[in-house]
């Protein structure tokens, strides 16, 4: 390379650096929204770093990578947006070099070495990182915190594939046993990974052509294949687990067969592209139709599009090797998640990333192709660029904060619940617990089988002092879901308000039972055998749960409680103070200090 290239090179990951700052800078402060919350901020095993086997069992193992990276942010910064926000932008950018340097790989390879001049290899390369960088469909998964899990699979997905190249172009074993490192990685972090071996044989095909023969590049792809196995071994192990019913995967009650899932999702490959040519009305949460036969006229002609699309790869196979690498990546990386397995949420934003460094090379390549002049290729690209950013910008101002957001998903979705019982949720959180109700009603008379409509509902009951009412609709949260079990402990709460103590004991068991590591249950379990009277059973379960979770405040209230009345005084204070510490907005432990101080002298302690 020669020294006026290599300085451009610099310029270009200068500018990528720059760009990534510049249009995420509006994004940093964006609160955890959607399943942030139950993912991150209420997700107990990320407060138990440097406990790496508690953070493998809470959550799903091929998303452990990214699980513990949350566990770091919450370590450093507890719950602090900023640095989660921070990091997620920093993989973004990084992903967009893994482009540059993915482009510029692919263009030094014996199929395509000379096909193209110097400046048209840097502008290719360049064009196609910025707007893998800069287009508005990516924000979701870098402006939305658990999306994490997308991003650092690309990251990693990104540089096997980028390091399998520099390791076949300069047969260095370095890079390749890096690479295989990357590969291994990658499977940890989200299942879209598993089409990854099948992009480097893509790869070789198509730009090494297999000149030492096919059986030396099997040999050379056998410890890649292997780790083919990594997330069908995990997925089985799991399929039955708490963890992955509520959190791994989607709870798909209504779910649709496989054929109508691959019928909806031939058309969500086509709104896909039109999102990546024509980004407007982006949604978050959309209300997509359902496609139940191939000659509706929709589904019949997105199929048409897309199998054109694949056609002209294949034409392409040899004529322009680029354009047809970018059309299979984009089918490989959205294979997965837009086949033949079901997921509730058939669209989502976030699933165009990694797709999108594809789609993003297929556009350079056009634009070049058709314009031809270099200087003409930097105008449009300079324009388009410019267009793109703005939108982004825009785009992130929708997520900052939650009125904004589901009111958006609103606007756009006015017929699904969703969007109304998470508005509905962020009112009950700032304590606006009317309005929340009326969100909670409006979500529940949209979809009366969606159960966290069911569910908020009942909470909403609940706290407004409906008793029978909220029972009649957690009763029917567990009839629709058996496992959700947070819904049964909300039922021993009921049951424990209308003194209706060994109903109360029942239904918190039934939560244990189905999850070991709910910590309210356990919690909730010792004020009932503190109020039958046992107290070193109750004393067992409020240990129970601060080891389970060694920040939870009430257990500590709690446990403190029952010493206090064993005459243990000295060990309760500490307790005491120890809620205090943990949840200064808790006025439980200030009232119970005080009254154990006043108890034992006029002078009240200093709180």
């Amino acid at each position: 390379m020669d020294a006026e290239n290599k300085k451009a090179h610099w310029i270009f990951l200068g500018l990528l650096f720059l760009a990534g700052i510049a249009l995420y800078s509006n994004s940093l402060k964006v609160p955890f929204l959607f399943d942030d919350g139950p993912n991150i901020i209420q997700n107990a095993s990320l407060r138990k770093l440097p406990d790496l086997r508690a953070i493998w069992d809470a959550n799903a193992k091929t998303r452990f990578l990214p699980y513990l990276s949350f566990a770091v942010n919450c370590s450093v910064g507890k719950a602090n947006v900023f640095g989660y926000h921070l990091f997620n932008l920093a993989l973004h950018i990084f992903n967009s070099f893994w482009v540059y340097l993915l482009v510029l790989g692919l263009l030094a390879t014996p199929k395509l070495r000379g096909t193209y001049p110097p400046n048209a290899a840097i502008y290719l390369a360049g064009f196609s990182a910025l707007l893998f960088l800069c287009h508005p469909l990516q924000t979701q998964a870098v402006t939305y915190l658990v999306q994490r899990i997308t991003s650092m699979a690309a990251f990693f997905y990104l540089g096997a594939v980028v390091l399998y190249l520099k390791a076949r172009l300069e047969q260095n074993r370095s890079y390749y046993c890096i690479a295989w490192g990357m590969t291994v990685a990658a499977m940890f972090c989200k299942e879209i990974s598993f089409t990854l071996p099948a992009v480097l044989i893509l790869t070789e095909a198509l730009f090494f052509g297999f000149p030492e023969g096919k059986r030396k590049a099997f040999l050379r792809w056998v410890p890649f294949l292997a780790t083919l196995f990594i997330i069908p071994f995990f997925v089985h192990a799991e399929v039955k687990s708490d963890m992955v019913r509520h959190v791994f995967l989607p709870i798909q009650k209504n779910a649709l067969s496989r054929g109508d899932y691959f019928l909806t999702e031939i058309n969500v490959l086509g709104t896909y592209l039109r999102l990546f040519f024509f980004p407007a009305g982006q949604n978050a949460d959309y209300a997509y139709p359902l496609a139940h036969s191939f000659f509706e006229p929709k589904t019949f002609s997105c199929f048409l599009i897309l199998a054109g699309l694949f056609a002209s790869a294949l034409a392409m196979w040899r004529r322009n090797r680029l354009a047809a690498f970018s059309i299979f990546w984009f089918f490989l990386t959205l294979s997965v998640e837009s086949s033949f397995f079901p997921i509730d949420d058939v669209i989502a934003e976030h699933r165009m990333y990694l797709p999108l460094a594809g789609c993003a090379i297929f556009l350079s390549v056009g634009i070049y192709f058709l314009l031809r002049k270099i200087s003409c290729c930097v105008a449009a690209g300079v324009i388009l660029l410019a267009v793109l950013s703005g939108m982004t910008c825009a785009r992130n101002r929708v997520w900052r904060n939650e009125v904004v957001f589901w009111e958006d998903v609103i606007r756009k979705s006015p017929q699904k619940a969703r969007g109304y019982n998470n508005l509905g949720q962020y009112y009950c959180t700032i304590g606006e617990r009317g309005k929340g109700l009326e969100l909670f009603e409006t979500a529940y008379r949209l979809d009366p089988h969606y159960v966290p409509a069911c569910f908020n509902l009942a909470l909403g009951y609940h706290r407004e002092g409906k008793l029978d009412r909220a029972l009649a609709l957690y009763e029917k949260t567990i009839e629709m879901d058996p496992e959700y079990y947070i819904a049964y402990n909300n039922r021993g709460n009921v049951y424990a308000q209308q003194g209706n103590w060994d109903a109360a004991a029942g239904a918190f068991k039934k939560a244990i039972a189905i999850e070991p590591s709910y910590v309210p249950a356990y919690d909730n379990l010792g004020l009932v055998y503190q109020r039958k009277g046992d107290r070193p059973t109750a004393v067992a379960f409020f240990n129970k749960a601060i080891q389970l979770d060694p920040d939870y405040a009430s257990a500590y209230t709690h446990l403190g409680m029952v010493l206090n009345d064993r005459g243990e005084k000295v060990q309760a204070v500490k307790l005491f103070r120890k809620a205090m510490q943990l949840d200064p907005r808790d006025k439980k432990p200030v009232d119970e200090l005080y009254k154990l101080y006043l108890h034992r002298t006029d002078a009240a302690p200093e709180v």
